[in-house]
């Protein structure tokens, strides 16, 4: 996930009033994760799952935001013709869910490309 997510991290003991901003309170059982978007009003959701990388990780990357397009035999046509100036990128998956590299691909490029994704 490096380059796709930012991770920051504070000791509310020497920082307390960051702490207290983000509503960050020692609970006693260790470590608090918040997750934000990047909406600068956004107040963080706070991650209860297991203290693993790839937990949070996941958790983290379905708020990423997206601009892939779910892309089936109905909408195929209008995909292609959407923005002719626009090269088109097309991802064949049998995931159920776009990757967050893919994802951070279409945000990077939106001005320039059109991303799909045919699942």
């Amino acid at each position: 996930m490096y380059g796709i997510i930012s991770v920051g991290a504070v000791d509310c003991k020497e920082d307390e009033e960051l702490c207290e901003e983000f509503s960050v309170f020692d609970s006693g059982s260790g470590n608090t994760v918040k997750v934000f978007t990047e909406n600068t009003h956004d107040d963080g959701t706070l991650y209860s799952g297991k203290m693993e990388w790839k937990s949070i990780a996941s958790f983290a990357s379905k708020k990423m935001q997206s601009f892939v397009n779910v892309v089936t035999q109905d909408n195929y046509l209008g995909f292609i013709d959407q923005s002719p100036s626009k090269n088109k990128i097309l991802l064949f998956t049998d995931k159920k869910f776009t990757p967050p590299l893919f994802k951070s691909l279409s945000k990077t490029y939106k001005e320039k490309l059109i991303f799909g994704e045919v699942r």
